[in-house]
């Protein structure tokens, strides 16, 4: 199974597609993300683990930079978001 995670926060959002086999996460890719205000400095997608995959990046709004996140978790065949 494929699916489109999904997560935005105030002023980005991320989306990527999990792909799943035998309650593991065997595939993750096809990032789409962007910013309404800065901009994306740096951006990685990764499996972490059979159970575990995330997106890291990092936005410039003038001098600041904030780090963000999206995680995904597969427990018990059911996925969560953070």
């Amino acid at each position: 199974m494929i699916y489109r995670v999904s997560k935005h926060g105030i002023g980005w959002s991320c989306s990527y597609k999990v792909q799943v086999k035998n309650n593991h996460i065997s595939n993750v890719y096809d990032l789409k993300s962007n910013t309404a205000v800065g901009s994306l400095q740096e951006s990685t997608l990764k499996k972490i683990s059979g159970k575990k995959a995330k997106w890291t990046g990092v936005i410039k709004i003038g001098v600041v930079s904030l780090k963000v996140s999206c995680t995904t978790l597969l427990k018990e065949h059911r996925i969560f978001i953070k």
